[in-house]
């Protein structure tokens, strides 16, 4: 199997940090090789920036861990989530489009509570963690690419 590529979009470093800690721990005990790629906001990457991939030559994600909310406050989650969805299309990948792990709390929001419930029903690899517990995310991820492999 090819390796894994895993992006995590979080504006804030403490939850990074967490999501960071949760795919080592994964990498740890996992027979398959994993790429990870962090983002502290929702800019789709582009050609600039360091740590930015380019389109042309990175791979685009098998397991995306999407924070929702700039700051608790504002929903910038949704935009990325259709931006991947029409990314994925465009080089054909519809039948094995990423897992989208929701990693945010988004409850209180209405614009993105709405997001998440219209996900769930109409997309099967969208999954609301509804937590930022490392755990979850873990056993989240871990469950994602033993799907990925079964496929």
């Amino acid at each position: 199997m090819k390796k894994l590529v895993i992006w995590i979009v979080e504006d804030e470093p403490m939850n990074q940090l967490l999501a960071r800690e949760a795919l080592d721990r994964v990498k740890a005990q996992s027979s398959i090789a994993i790429e990870t790629r962090s983002f502290n906001d929702w800019k789709w990457p582009s050609k600039t920036g360091a740590d930015q991939p380019t389109t042309a030559n990175t791979q685009l994600p098998d397991i995306l861990i999407l924070d929702l909310l700039e700051g608790n406050e504002s929903f910038q989650g949704g935009a990325y989530y259709e931006e991947l969805r029409r990314r994925e299309q465009a080089a054909g990948k519809k039948e094995r489009a990423a897992f989208v792990l929701i990693w945010t709390t988004h409850e209180g929001m209405l614009e993105s509570s709405r997001f998440v419930a219209e996900k769930k029903n109409s997309d099967q690899r969208f999954i609301a963690l509804g937590t930022k517990a490392k755990a979850d995310l873990e056993r989240a991820v871990i469950d994602c690419i033993g799907r990925i492999e079964e496929a």
